[in-house]
């Protein structure tokens, strides 16, 4: 800051800014070089608060998404415990039958079946 500082001063620029315009509105160089060293500052502490939420949601998407993969074991677990006891009781015949029903009512509540490997 201080080197450009001192450039502004004396009035040269010899400091090339490359900020991509996603992330600053479609400012270009020219614009950047206008701006004085408290509103560069301001726009680059605007951009470190922007990219710290944006790696919050990440973080929390993150930890949702390894939940819901929890989940998904965890339920696996239970229809493979459940469809073993079913076949131990009542046969493969009632185990394909289960299933069928079970994809029959996901179809009509929510449009489709999702199979799992």
């Amino acid at each position: 800051w201080e080197a450009l500082r001192a450039s502004q001063a004396n009035g040269h620029s010899n400091y090339s800014f490359r900020i991509s315009s996603n992330m600053n509105g479609g400012m270009n160089t020219s614009d950047l070089m206008g701006m004085s060293a408290e509103e560069l500052y301001d726009m680059v502490s605007q951009l470190r608060e922007s990219v710290k939420e944006e790696r919050d949601l990440y973080h929390e998407l993150l930890a949702e998404h390894e939940d819901l993969l929890a989940l998904l074991a965890q339920q696996d677990l239970e229809r493979s415990s459940l469809q073993a006891s079913l076949s131990n009781h009542a046969g493969e015949s009632a185990v394909a039958d289960a299933i069928r029903e079970a994809e029959e009512s996901a179809v009509a509540r929510f449009g489709e079946y999702v199979r799992l490997a």
